[in-house]
């Protein structure tokens, strides 16, 4: 009789940190449904949810600016608009 392969996670994590910390915020959003009955409504809210999340979504670690602004360099006109 040969080995047998069996398919499980392996004892040491592998995952990835940021996209286990993307999944968890997605979960707890207010609006999250609990079930996606066809796979377009899973895609729509999904994407609504990512555009808040770069767009509007003000982060404390960003100095309270928006992912895409930080990503966009916009920031630094925002900054001297609040001195």
């Amino acid at each position: 009789m040969g080995h047998q392969h069996i398919h499980r996670r392996p004892r040491v994590s592998n995952d990835n940190p940021f996209s286990e910390s993307q999944f968890k915020t997605i979960k707890y959003q207010p609006d999250y449904p609990k079930r996606f009955e066809i796979i377009t409504h899973a895609w729509q809210w999904y994407n609504a949810y990512v555009d808040w999340y770069n767009r509007q979504r003000h982060k404390s670690g960003l100095a309270g600016f928006t992912p895409e602004q930080g990503f966009t360099g916009r920031y630094r006109e925002l900054a001297e608009l609040r001195q």
